[in-house]
């Protein structure tokens, strides 16, 4: 059964289960400024039960959808110049080539579809925020997505910024910076909330079993016994759960491994790729000492690498990254649509082959952030290696 209501004059109407939706007819998206049709979307995000009554759009969104109806046209307009200047920083005619070269917002209206409006949940200072989505010929794959709120832009990028959380990681007015500030800041609070509240539910739905397993990975011993003392037991675990001890591996603490094994989670089990904890575990020391090989620059690192791709096996040839190499070189060579990819997968061998030093040049930031990375890489080896003795001790 279909519902109906009027919101600013537009009529919406819904099949249940998904909110409201209604369309407008909107000035200046289309290919030379042409009026077209956009669709508007009323969010009902916390609606699950198909069999009740489609909850009503909340003032805040209706606020959004009085404020939309009337001034879509300067939205877009603003929403236009943002596109290009995003497009203009991010899209280059050496990657997307010159049919899709982007210089005007006329360029961009020729190369976007009509927009859908989506009125979300969150809302301040009694107005939700708009997302809007639309294809694009020079993204086809994320589109393009633009946050508002009222006539401030809060975020541009792939169609997700439409419904995801604004945290305004694209720059565009100096001017309303303290106020777009402000705006995100209070919208990812109310979002924080409503997940907490989301996962606080959905960890109350959860057996018992699975609860306990979850609170000795995060050593929150209190609620551990609590849970013990109300008759939960880790192995009792659905199967449509992973088995306690890989969701122990999960954490890649040995401390929280042992203190799975210590709680009688069965070893006994294979993950969905057949493999036992600790088959698991001894690749993963093999993955981080592999990586942190790589890193340092070790010449032997990416023959390892190449025979971990070929199943493990020895390779036919003697040196597999010098054969790539020159095969790269080839086809750099003989030029067409395929040398430029060449040239990049060559730099990317040369980089690997030589580790961080080979990548973090004479940049002391650089080498600050490579330095980090390789130390927490040899934190991970060495954390793995610890949670295989702990295995083999346990199986023993």
């Amino acid at each position: 059964m279909k519902n109906t209501l009027l919101i600013a004059g537009k009529t919406f109407q819904s099949d249940g289960g998904d909110g409201w939706h209604g369309e407008i007819e909107v000035q200046g998206w289309a290919a030379k400024g042409a009026a077209c049709t956009a669709t508007i979307h009323i969010s009902s995000k916390y609606y699950d039960d198909e069999n009740e009554p489609q909850p009503q759009p909340t003032p805040e969104q209706c606020a959004a959808v009085e404020f939309l109806v009337k001034n879509h046209a300067s939205l877009i307009a603003k929403g236009l110049n943002a596109a290009l200047t995003y497009v203009r920083e991010f899209v280059t005619d050496d990657f997307y080539g010159e049919e899709y070269s982007i210089e005007t917002v006329d360029d961009v209206r020729d190369n976007v579809s009509e927009p859908d409006f989506l009125i979300n949940c969150e809302a301040v200072d009694g107005v939700a925020w708009i997302g809007l989505s639309a294809g694009c010929e020079w993204d086809d794959e994320h589109a393009l997505g633009i946050a508002f709120w009222k006539n401030i832009i809060l975020d541009i990028g792939y169609a997700d910024v439409a419904f995801s959380t604004p945290y305004g990681g694209f720059q565009l007015n100096d001017e309303e910076q303290a106020e777009r500030d402000r705006v995100i800041a209070a919208i990812q609070q109310i979002a924080e909330v409503e997940d907490e509240v989301a996962q606080n539910e959905y960890i109350a739905s959860l057996p018992l079993s699975i609860r306990l397993v979850q609170a000795i990975c995060n050593q929150d011993h209190d609620e551990a016994q609590r849970l013990r003392d109300a008759g939960a037991r880790v192995n009792d675990v659905p199967k449509t759960f992973a088995a306690p001890i890989f969701f122990a591996l999960n954490y890649q603490d040995p401390r929280v491994v042992a203190a799975m094994i210590a709680e009688g989670a069965l070893l006994d089990v294979r993950n969905e790729m057949g493999q036992t904890p600790i088959e698991f575990a001894q690749q993963m020391v093999k993955t981080f000492a592999l990586t942190a090989r790589m890193q340092a620059g070790d010449p032997g690192a990416m023959r390892d690498l190449m025979r971990e791709f070929n199943g493990g096996n020895e390779l036919d040839i003697k040196d597999p990254l010098a054969e790539s190499l020159n095969m790269l070189a080839e086809i750099q060579e003989a030029g067409g649509e395929l040398a430029a990819a060449a040239e990049n997968m060559s730099g990317m061998f040369d980089k690997l082959s030589g580790g961080f030093a080979a990548m973090s040049g004479e940049s002391a930031e650089k080498k600050k952030y490579y330095d980090g990375i390789q130390s927490d890489t040899q934190k991970m080896s060495r954390d793995w290696s610890e949670i295989l003795k702990v295995l083999k001790r346990a199986s023993v």
